[in-house]
């Protein structure tokens, strides 16, 4: 009786293992896992016998170089994105951050920064600048642009580094009512159509004939409380001047014409500080002064200013060597190189206000044409040319705007992209470029932004490198060690890319090709703890900024 027992309890006990092991393997088993466990986070990985299962899930790949690489055998899209583990393939990275692709899904975003975790090589830091234009990948997200394509980035018009809608430096409005006998025009920037309106009612009220310049509505002006009172000063100021210019700039209003007596002087002085409210203004009305007899008064200069290619040239009549002598310093300020056409001088001509109009405009016209004009003639100023991009004229737009002072003007700019860059040429530069700077670097006397006959020789290979392929555009980006200020290091960086900018312009290389930058200390490609390793980040770089 007892050995009958000992047997049950035997198969008993035989009989609750087999039970207990049964149901491990099922928990266990991969291949009895639900479809949720199965992600590529939690899928498990079953070691097999390669050469009788060498491809479990069919996804093109051994289950052996699966296992090698990280990925599972069962699962033939670890990942979960769609592509399988044979197309991902075991080596490639596209984003360079150590994970192979396979492991990385493009259905994921982590750090939400808009760019799928594949390419993404920083996926905990969402400020991570996936395309190198200097705006993280959250900002570009937020603004609309790729912030995988370097190209498509935010609009940043005063080009401080920081996009418009965020910059907390925003311009205020400017605008202009120019009289000159009958002829009323308003011109200016507003920040919303009913601005515009504002002011054209005001006109209409007063059953004033006016035509509108050019008008531009741009977001990301700010108004002040400007137009409210321009409402009211307007309309007396027409009443009061023969000719003149009522103009709202840089937050102030500026009143500027002929009167007939002393007595409408006083009334426009009175009127002003009554309803100007807390805007700043400036009155330089004149008693309009008796007409000198016919073919007395003095003829307007005429001048035309050229660009082709590099070369600037300057022609016409002047009333002044000091008129003449003003747009030439607008041109070494610019750091454009120029010469001179046929000057005249003529003491019975006048530009005053012509002249200071277009040494605000020579910079913008440097820097955004790639070839153009800027005439006066017929008592008009008239600019030409082409420019790369929409904002470029825009740009124009708002600078004749807001300076003209009276003058008549017209912009017959036209936007015309550039011609297309290959890839294959852009590769090419870069490699010419590289062959040049690896060996060598531009250097600058110690302390300072002059060159050094090494310096300056490397700049004309670059510059020979630049002719040879005429339809790129590049940054000049220069950087400094940590060695000094952080702000004095910034400035010396800035003034010694100016310096390369206008070595490379001496050698006929178009200034519209060129856009000069200095970063100072940040970015170092190196750690600054040694003489040689501080030699390596104190650089001048080339990078492609678009075609």
């Amino acid at each position: 009786m007892l050995k009958r027992c000992n047997k049950i309890g035997f198969w008993i006990c035989l009989l609750i293992l087999l039970i207990v092991v049964c149901t491990w393997r099922h928990i266990h088993d991969p291949l009895m896992t639900t479809p949720a466990a199965a992600t590529h986070e939690k899928a498990a990985i079953v070691i097999t016998d390669a050469d009788a299962m060498p491809d479990q899930d069919h996804d093109g790949l051994s289950d052996a170089d699966e296992i090698r690489a990280g990925l599972n055998p069962i699962l033939s899209d670890t990942d979960a994105d769609g592509k399988k583990d044979g197309i991902e393939g075991l080596t490639a990275d596209r984003d360079h951050d150590g994970i192979i692709d396979a492991l990385e899904s493009a259905l994921d975003d982590s750090d939400l920064d808009g760019v799928p975790d594949e390419l993404d090589a920083e996926n905990t830091d969402p400020d991570n600048d996936t395309d190198g234009d200097r705006y993280g990948n959250a900002l570009e997200k937020a603004e609309g642009t790729d912030p995988l394509d370097a190209r498509s980035m935010p609009a940043d018009r005063d080009r401080d580094g920081v996009p418009d809608n965020i910059d907390a430096d925003k311009k205020p409005i400017s605008f202009v009512v120019t009289k000159q006998g009958a002829h009323v025009q308003l011109r200016g920037s507003f920040a919303n159509v009913p601005q515009i309106h504002a002011l054209q009612s005001a006109l209409h009220q007063e059953g004033i004939v006016f035509e509108n310049g050019v008008i531009l509505q741009d977001k990301y002006l700010e108004e002040g409380e400007s137009i409210s009172a321009a409402q009211k000063l307007i309309p007396k100021f027409l009443s009061l001047y023969q000719n003149g210019t009522f103009a709202y700039v840089d937050g102030a209003f500026e009143i500027n014409g002929d009167v007939a007596t002393e007595a409408d002087m006083k009334e426009m002085d009175a009127f002003l500080a009554e309803n100007a409210g807390l805007v700043h203004y400036t009155n330089e009305t004149h008693v309009r002064t008796p007409q000198p007899p016919k073919g007395s008064q003095k003829d307007p200069i005429a001048f035309e200013l050229t660009k082709k290619g590099s070369l600037f040239t300057l022609e016409g009549v002047f009333g002044s060597a000091e008129e003449i002598s003003a747009l030439q310093k607008s041109f070494d300020e610019a750091g454009v190189l120029y010469q001179k056409g046929k000057l005249a001088q003529d003491d019975g001509r006048e530009g005053e206000r012509v002249i200071a109009l277009t040494q605000k405009l020579i910079p913008a016209f440097a820097a955004n044409y790639r070839s153009g004009a800027i005439r006066f003639q017929n008592n008009q100023l008239t600019v030409s040319g082409e420019v790369p991009t929409p904002n470029d004229k825009n740009m124009m737009e708002r600078l004749l705007a807001a300076n003209a002072q009276g003058v008549a003007y017209r912009n017959d700019t036209r936007v015309v992209p550039p011609p297309a860059v290959s890839d294959a040429e852009r590769r090419a530069f870069q490699q010419e470029i590289g062959s040049i700077l690896r060996d060598a670097r531009i250097t600058f006397e110690s302390g300072s932004s002059r060159l050094t006959p090494e310096g300056e020789a490397i700049v004309k290979q670059i510059g020979t490198i630049l002719q040879n392929h005429p339809d790129i555009r590049v940054e000049i980006a220069g950087y400094t060690d940590s060695d000094g200020d952080d702000a004095a290091n910034l400035k010396l960086s800035q003034e010694r890319v100016n310096r390369v900018l206008h070595a490379l312009e001496k050698l006929q290389i178009d200034p519209f090709r060129l856009r000069a930058k200095g970063y100072g200390e940040s970015d170092p490609v190196v750690p600054n703890d040694s003489a040689e390793n501080k030699a390596k980040n104190r650089r001048v770089e080339f990078k492609i900024i678009g075609e």
